[in-house]
C-alpha cells in the first residue's frame, strides 16, 4: 500500500512539472521570472522528526494499588467518642451513669425531695452524652493524601495526554527574495507533514493513558464525598507525618503513608520521550520543483500599483497599557470541576511553544486574520501561558524571600533566648556563688569568735581562785 501511495505522489509530481516546465519554456516573461528566483537569495531546509516514547507507570501502579484501601477508610473511617456532660432538669435527661449520681451527691441544692423510703427526686441531674469525632489526625492525613494525589497525578496526565499519541512529521520550508521589476518579492513556503509513527504501537499510549484517567475518576469522586466534606474547613497536615500507633499498626493506614511517602519523593512525569531529527539534502529535481512553486506563489500575488480603495478602512492605533496577572497574586485551586491547568515553569518548553508560532501582526487584518485564525488562538493561549508562569515564579520568589526572613527571624528569637538563659544560668550561679561566700564569712566570724571566748573564762576562773 505505501509502495503504490508513493508512485501515485510521484506520477502527480511528475506531471506537474512537465507542464509547468512547458508553460516556462514557453512564455519568455515565465522563463525570465523562473530564471530570477532561481538565482536568486533562496534558502531551503528539509527535515524529519520521529517520536518514541517508554512509559514508566511505576508510580500508577503504586496509585493504583491503594485505591481500594483509600476508599475503605473513606466510607469507613475511624472515630473517637467523646463524652458530653451538661447539667439538665431531670425531664430532660437522656442519660445518666456512675457520674451522674455523685455529681448529685455533692451538689446536693439539685436535690428536689427525698422520699420516706429514702428515695431521692432530683430537680437537675448530669446528662451523659457521647458525640462521635472523625476530625482525628488520622483521618485529617487521609484528606490531605488525597489532594495531593489529585496535583500529582493532574501533572502527568496533563503532560502525557499533550503527548499522546507520537507522531512522526515531515517539514519543508523555503524562503526566498529577488527584486522583480523594480520591485523586492519575499516568498516564505513551510510545509508540515504529521502522521501517527507506526514504527511504535499506538495503544500502548492509549492504555497508559487510559489508566491515568481511571485513576482521575477514583480521586475525584473520592475528593466528592462526605467524608472529604468534613475536612473543608480544617488545616491539612504539613510536614513529616506523625506515625501514630493507626498508622502505623492499621494496614490500611499504613499502606497511605507508603503511598504519601512515594509520591512526596517522586519527581518523575512516567514517560521518556526520544526525538529523532534529521535534515536531508535537497536534489536537482527537488530544487526545480521547488523554483516552479516559487513562481506560481509569485504569479498568485503578482504586485499591481495600490488604489485608493485599499485605504478605505485604515484603522488608527492607539496603544494602552494592558492589565496582567502580574498585577494580582492569584492561588490556583486544582479541585474545581473542570481541575485548573497546570503551569509548567520551564523556559525551554515555553520557548519552544513559542517558535511553532509564526510572526503575527500585533493588529491583523480581517483577511489576515482569517487567514491565521489558528495561530492566533495559539499565540494567545502561548502568551496567557507566560504570563501565567511569569506570576508563579514571582510567587515562588515572593515566598522563597519570606521563607528567609521567617528562618532568619526564629535564627535571631532564639539566638536571643540561648542569650537571655545564658544570662539567667550565669546570674543563678553568681547567686549561688556569693551566697557561699557570705555562708564562709559567716563560719569564719564564727570561728573567730569561739578564741576569745575561752580566753576570757579561763581569765575569771583564775580571778576567782
Amino acid at each position: 500500500m505505501k509502495a503504490d501511495k508513493t508512485s501515485k505522489y510521484q506520477k502527480i509530481s511528475k506531471n506537474y512539472k512537465e507542464k509547468v516546465g512547458k508553460f516556462i519554456s514557453s512564455s519568455k516573461g515565465a522563463s525570465q521570472i523562473y530564471d530570477a528566483f532561481s538565482h536568486g537569495d533562496t534558502k531551503i531546509v528539509k527535515s524529519t522528526r520521529i517520536e518514541s516514547a517508554n512509559y514508566n507507570p511505576e508510580w500508577l501502579k503504586q496509585i493504583e494499588d491503594c485505591m481500594i484501601d483509600l476508599g475503605e477508610i473513606i466510607n469507613n473511617p475511624r472515630k473517637v467518642t467523646k463524652t458530653d456532660t451538661n447539667l439538665v432538669p431531670v425531664e430532660l435527661a437522656k442519660k445518666t451513669n456512675d457520674e451522674s449520681v455523685r455529681h448529685l451527691a455533692s451538689h446536693s441544692q439539685y436535690v428536689k425531695n427525698i422520699t420516706d423510703k429514702g428515695d431521692v427526686i432530683p430537680d437537675k441531674i448530669l446528662n451523659i452524652g457521647a458525640d462521635d469525632d472523625y476530625l482525628t489526625y488520622e483521618n485529617k492525613f487521609i484528606a490531605t493524601l488525597i489532594k495531593r494525589l489529585i496535583i500529582f497525578v493532574e501533572k502527568r496526565y496533563e503532560y502525557i495526554a499533550q503527548n499522546t499519541p507520537l507522531k512522526n512529521v515531515q517539514v519543508l520550508k523555503f524562503k526566498t527574495s529577488q527584486a522583480i521589476d523594480g520591485s523586492l518579492v519575499e516568498i516564505e513556503t513551510k510545509v508540515r507533514v504529521t502522521k501517527v509513527n507506526t514504527e511504535v504501537v499506538p495503544s500502548l499510549g492509549e492504555e497508559y493513558l487510559n489508566r491515568i484517567e481511571e485513576v482521575r475518576r477514583y480521586l475525584k469522586f473520592y475528593y466528592n464525598t462526605d467524608f472529604m466534606k468534613l475536612f473543608k474547613n480544617e488545616k491539612d497536615v504539613h510536614g513529616a507525618i506523625l506515625q501514630t500507633n493507626i498508622i502505623r499498626k492499621n494496614p490500611k493506614y499504613n499502606h497511605c503513608y507508603r503511598l504519601y511517602k512515594f509520591i512526596e519523593n517522586y519527581k518523575d512525569v512516567g514517560a521518556e520521550y526520544n526525538v529523532r531529527e534529521s535534515y536531508k539534502d535537497i536534489n536537482e529535481d527537488e530544487i526545480e520543483l521547488i523554483n516552479q512553486s516559487i513562481l506560481s506563489n509569485f504569479l498568485a500575488v503578482y504586485p499591481e500599483n495600490p488604489s485608493p480603495e485599499a485605504f478605505a478602512n485604515s484603522v488608527k492605533s492607539k496603544p494602552e497599557i494592558e492589565h496582567t496577572l502580574d498585577d494580582d497574586m492569584f492561588v490556583y485551586s486544582p479541585y474545581l470541576d473542570p481541575i485548573a491547568r497546570y503551569i509548567r515553569v520551564d523556559e525551554d518548553y515555553q520557548l519552544g511553544l513559542e517558535k511553532e508560532i509564526a510572526e503575527i501582526r500585533r493588529n491583523p487584518s480581517r483577511q489576515e486574520a482569517n487567514y491565521q485564525e489558528d495561530e492566533v488562538k495559539k499565540k494567545k493561549l502561548i502568551e496567557k501561558r507566560r504570563k501565567e508562569r511569569d506570576s508563579l515564579l514571582k510567587r515562588n520568589e515572593k515566598r522563597e524571600k519570606e521563607y528567609i526572613a521567617r528562618q532568619e527571624f526564629l535564627a535571631e528569637e532564639e539566638r536571643k533566648r540561648i542569650e537571655k538563659l545564658t544570662r539567667e544560668e550565669e546570674e543563678r550561679r553568681r547567686q549561688i556563688l556569693l551566697k557561699e561566700l557570705d555562708k564562709a564569712r559567716a563560719e569564719l566570724k564564727e570561728k573567730a569568735k569561739k578564741p576569745t571566748t575561752l580566753k576570757v573564762t579561763k581569765a575569771k576562773k583564775e580571778e576567782t581562785n
